[in-house]
């Protein structure tokens, strides 16, 4: 709370016997807050039973760095259309929206063309210049939009100690716990032990922008970092998840630009991606139009229903809005309600929010899983003078135990010590990255939902059993580091290479990487080219052992589930275990011949020191010397070959023309495609079949370094690593 308008937030607790209250946060800036407080365990009390033995967990900006806050493009699934409009029921924003802005046709019938909106009403967009043809139901779309950005909001911890020692307690316990390129908000403790919250990742993923706040889940230190549900969910944003008695999970869904709250849902809790309906982050056409779609689980249910159909998730909501949801402890949901009408996008509708007990009956879904049950609706608080929002029940719980065992790399740096009064390593200590097989993991990196084959690209194309092309196997690991933006910087995070690595046969690798930054990975060909872009930002802990994948054997027993069948049919869900062999014993961290765990490709462990270091590619200081050399004799001025300038101020702008540095991408840039004289994955046609010069083509590393400054987003210049 704050007591005045000029002060920031920060953390109290309030004694509700005596109602005495006591700052626990002493932040003096008005500018840095202290949000979201969580009362977590302290891992000191390994038997959950000391209630005077807790620690708090609370989210705020104190680092300075700013973020998107909203997306780059509006997505759309139509249903149908003409030449002339597009038809979405999906489109409930009011009528002009979207006039004059920017309509690009994603996927689908009219893939590729550009128009601008002339009028936009409710389900429906009208085009200046009528398409190519009529739009149908697999016509994909986004809306061009300004982003906004906002400081940035990480996860933070501290000891909670007695009455007198709360400013020691804050300046020498507190923490950061999460390392990411997006937002975190709303933590909330699961029986399991673990912290859930909201996580935002934007970026562009298979030629469109995505705006994605899902849920995700760490331990109680903030470690093991992973998303819990909603990844490229057709819900932009999934806030205030509780879980509910019987394991189901309540929360809110909404947008970016709705102020006042959104749709009520629940979900079963499960960590495989979903089948949405509607969805345009996927490459599927309206899945539940003829029933529960096809998918390759051995039995499916839908991830999430809403409560109430009525109550939208963006634009203007018939039903209402709900926000701030609470499970209480008989299974019934404290939530905040305003009735509808409501433009969710404007901030000046001004709902009248109550206090409503939402209770089942029998049950919160269907029958069939396939929407959501009967509801009793009891008013708890309504005052039509104010709004009522926040409701929390005083209800005794158990107290949560910590049943998740952290992972230490305890073989590098011994065991862990006490750092800010709790265990850990000190600042700086890396921490080892194991991934069991990249290669199935990069095949859920742009298709994770259970529904058709999986495209492994490890040398057979599966739908027609031919060898694949050499440019589209997994032959490298990239992982790749990122430094968030601070205010008044460009949105988009600088980013460079920690390490590039050789695949082992079973497409495992191990690196040490640094610790307390974001990281992706990118999964790379023989030429070192990049042929996804993830954007899924994880981050280590000092120390932390983190792993990723699972050896392909243990696929079918382990994942299946809830990710589905790698060839697609439902039949294939169960596999052989490997209980009793090593089979599954990864080839980058286990050497068969010696019985010993090998270490990691990049780091000597008893120097503890890198042996190759990090590093950034830029235009200024490593692309421009290459062109300087190799190109300006013909791309020079008035004699400029196909007439690409490449000298003077804007040779940087020019060359950039020829890349995809939106997505990151050098196999879907038509500069590499001249170069190498084949065919990518660039949209233009290539005109000749052979390298480029032909008579004196790139060295493989000054080739290499093109590839790497473009797979980083083709920056002007390398940035700082200090």
């Amino acid at each position: 709370m704050r007591r005045e308008l000029g002060e920031p937030f920060n953390i109290w607790e309030l004694e509700l016997e005596t109602r005495e209250a006591r700052q626990l946060t002493f932040s003096t800036d008005p500018a840095q807050h202290f949000q979201d407080p969580l009362y977590v365990p302290d891992p000191r009390d390994q038997t959950g039973e000391q209630l005077d033995q807790m620690a708090l967990v609370f989210v705020s900006n104190i680092s300075g760095e700013w973020v998107a806050s909203s997306p780059q493009g509006i997505l759309g699934e139509a249903e149908g259309g003409d030449r002339q409009q597009i038809f979405d029921a999906q489109l409930t924003e009011k009528a002009g929206t979207y006039d004059a802005h920017t309509i690009r046709i994603v996927r689908g019938t009219n893939r590729g063309q550009i128009r601008k909106i002339a009028r936009q009403t409710s389900g429906v967009i009208a085009v200046d210049v009528p398409f190519d043809d009529p739009c149908d139901k697999t016509t994909h779309y986004v809306i061009e939009v300004e982003p906004r950005t906002a400081p940035s909001y990480d996860l933070y911890r501290m000891q909670l100690v007695a009455p007198g020692g709360e400013r020691k307690a804050y300046e020498e316990t507190l923490s950061r716990r999460s390392f990411g390129l997006g937002q975190i908000r709303r933590p909330n403790m699961r029986s399991s032990g673990e912290i859930m919250f909201t996580t935002l990742r934007t970026g562009w993923q298979s030629d469109r922008p995505f705006f994605n706040a899902a849920v995700f889940r760490t331990f109680h230190n903030g470690a093991n970092y992973h998303t819990h549900y909603g990844n490229r969910s057709v819900i932009p944003i999934l806030s205030d998840n509780h879980e509910l008695p019987n394991g189901l999970e309540v929360r809110v869904g909404r947008s970016a630009d709705s102020y006042w709250g959104g749709a009520l849902l629940v979900s079963d809790h499960q960590f495989g991606a979903t089948i949405d309906p509607a969805n345009p982050n996927d490459n599927l056409d309206h899945p539940y139009a003829d029933g529960m779609p096809k998918n390759s689980m051995h039995q499916f249910f839908r991830g999430w229903v809403s409560l109430d159909e009525r109550a939208y998730v963006r634009g203007v909501s018939p039903g209402g809005a709900y926000r701030d949801p609470y499970a209480e402890p008989d299974g019934s949901i404290l939530v905040s309600y305003a009735p509808g009408p409501i433009d969710l996008a404007d901030p000046d509708a001004a709902p009248d929010f109550d206090i409503v007990r939402l209770k089942a009956d029998p049950s919160l879904q269907s029958d069939d899983g396939s929407t959501g049950g009967v509801l009793s609706r009891e008013e708890v608080i309504a005052d039509d003078r104010t709004s009522e929002l926040w409701p929390r029940p005083v209800a005794t719980r158990a107290k949560e135990r910590l049943k998740k065992k952290l992972k230490w790399a305890t073989d590098w740096f011994g065991s862990p010590h006490t750092e800010r009064g709790f265990p850990g390593y000190a600042r700086g200590t890396p921490s080892q990255l194991m991934v069991f097989d990249l290669i199935l993991l990069d095949a859920f990196f742009e298709q994770s939902l259970p529904a058709g084959e999986r495209q492994l690209r490890d040398g057979l194309c599966q739908e027609c059993g031919e060898g694949l092309p050499g440019d589209h196997q997994v032959r490298y690991a990239r992982v790749i580091g990122a430094k968030p933006p601070v205010a008044g910087e460009a949105v988009l995070p600088q980013r460079f290479i920690i390490a590039e690595v050789p695949l082992e046969k079973d497409g495992s690798f191990h690196l040490a990487i640094p610790s307390e930054l974001p990281f992706d990975i990118q999964s790379l060909n023989a030429e070192r080219m990049a042929l996804s872009s993830p954007n899924r930002w994880l981050y280590t802990l000092p120390g932390e052992k983190h792993t990723l994948s699972i050896p392909r054997t243990l696929f079918a027993q382990t994942c299946s589930g809830c990710h589905g069948t790698l060839s697609g049919e439902r039949t294939n869900t169960f596999g052989r275990p490997d209980a009793i062999t090593s089979a599954s014993k990864a080839l980058a961290v286990w050497d068969a011949e010696k019985h010993e765990n090998r270490p990691p490709a990049n780091y000597d462990i008893e120097r503890r020191r890198y042996q190759s270091e990090p590093f950034s590619v830029g235009f200024a200081e490593d692309i421009q010397p290459i062109l300087l050399r190799r190109c300006v004799s013909c791309h020079d001025g008035g004699k400029a070959g196909a007439g690409l300038d490449l000298v003077g101020s804007t040779a940087f702008e020019r060359l950039r023309e020829f890349v995809d540095h939106q997505q990151a991408l050098a196999i879907k840039s038509n500069l590499i495609e001249r170069l190498l004289g084949r065919e990518l994955l660039a949209p233009q046609v290539l005109a000749k079949s052979e390298p480029h010069p032909n008579d004196d083509s790139l060295q493989s590393e000054e080739l290499h370094q093109l590839i790497r400054w473009i797979d980083l987003g083709a920056p002007r210049e390398r940035m700082s690593l200090e």
